[in-house]
């Protein structure tokens, strides 16, 4: 049995094309995403548990998936996100996020 736990990962939004990456200032507001109290289990069942916080709309919300091959799990949507992806990948003590979303800026 083995436990990671990992503090305040801090993940940028991938924006929905490169086009919104180049835009102007007026683009103040791009979402991040801060992952805390990231507990995965190797045991039977194979499981990650993490709140993931929108820095955008301070919305926090509990995450946990099974992990797939006791390394990987995918969640397509959340309650308070249904476009958000999130794709973590553990081994040994490392673990990985990938949180994206699609955005888009002044209405482009």
């Amino acid at each position: 049995m083995a436990y990671t736990t990992l503090k305040t990962l801090f993940l940028s939004a991938c924006l929905a094309s490169w086009g919104i990456a180049a835009q102007s200032a007026a683009c103040t507001a791009i979402p991040s995403w801060t992952i805390d109290d990231v507990h995965i289990s190797f045991r039977n069942p194979t499981q990650a548990n993490f709140t993931l916080t929108n820095t955008l709309t301070k919305i926090t919300e509990d995450i946990s998936c099974k992990l797939e091959f006791a390394t990987l799990c995918e969640i397509r949507g959340t309650p308070q996100d249904k476009d958000l992806y999130i794709h973590l990948q553990a081994r040994n003590e490392d673990v990985w996020f990938n949180v994206t979303s699609p955005y888009t800026c002044d209405g482009k």
